[in-house]
């Protein structure tokens, strides 16, 4: 588990490990063990499956740095029909995996940008 959650040089870009670049995290094992591995880390919560895309996020290993985000300007919003919001929780007390559970989960459904501490998502943006 630890080649999958380590910080040293990795193919596991910006969290998301790429399902067909098992063979080189695991190099060291047989590859009939490959899948069962990947497996057993969804069972610790360290990856998280995305859809069928054959890509897992690993949470641990998100960017801590909030990207920079231009909002877009809205003219004219009686005429638009894009509606935009913004939501902001701010909790004392949150159990272990839970935000990592809640972004993966939405990434599923929108085009999702995150890292340690947050989400951007955008829906039916043209």
């Amino acid at each position: 588990m630890a080649c999958v959650v380590s910080v040293k040089e990795s193919c596991i870009e910006d969290g998301k490990l790429k399902h067909s670049e098992i063979s080189i995290i695991w190099k060291d094992y047989e590859e009939s063990l490959r899948p069962w591995m990947l497996k057993l880390t969804e069972e610790f919560d360290l990856t998280f499956p995305v859809g069928k895309m054959g890509v897992s996020i690993v949470p641990c290993l998100l960017s801590e740095e909030e990207p920079v985000y231009e909002w877009p300007e809205l003219t004219s919003r009686k005429k638009s029909r894009i509606k935009e919001f913004q939501v902001l929780y701010t909790f004392s007390y949150i159990p272990t995996g839970l935000f990592n559970r809640m972004q993966v989960r939405l990434y599923n459904y929108a085009e999702t940008t995150m890292w340690k501490n947050g989400s951007i998502l955008r829906k039916n943006c043209q």
